[in-house]
């Protein structure tokens, strides 16, 4: 750990840059100047989960760029069952929608209703992680 927090920053900074505090875009996707103009002279897809917090803070951005967008081929679509971590929610989902996109002859399906108990909460695996890391600190220390 103690490697980790002592190398010089360098994604952190590229953030600050990017983001107001509570990671609010100072300059959204939305914007004008960015995918919002409506000459864009290419095609964009965006794939968001039916959760995601971004969805929220960008006030879905990305459905309002693709329906301006002049490209027929602009695409937006939605992961079932899944909030910023796609690949981990609902990866079979997320997989045919990037293969269907990049792909247009495929047509696997896009939503894949996955079972609830399957899933890994990852905030409590995180939390246990932790719990054993700090246990097997003080074995060291004793």
């Amino acid at each position: 750990m103690y490697q980790i927090f002592m190398r010089p920053g360098t994604t952190e900074f590229g953030i600050m840059m990017l983001f107001d505090l509570g990671l609010y875009p100072k300059l959204s996707l939305g914007h004008p100047d960015r995918l919002m103009n409506p000459e864009l002279p290419f095609p964009v897809s965006f794939i968001y989960g039916d959760r995601d917090w971004v969805r929220m803070i960008d006030d879905d951005a990305g459905r309002t760029i693709c329906e301006t967008n002049k490209h027929p081929s602009s695409k937006y679509h939605l992961v079932h069952t899944s909030d910023h971590n796609m690949h981990m929610d609902n990866p079979e989902s997320f997989a045919n929608i990037i293969i269907n996109d990049v792909f247009q002859e495929q047509n696997l399906p896009e939503q894949v209703e996955i079972d609830p108990q399957s899933q890994i909460d990852f905030g409590n695996e995180f939390l246990e992680d932790i719990d054993e890391m700090s246990q097997h600190e003080e074995n060291i220390e004793d």
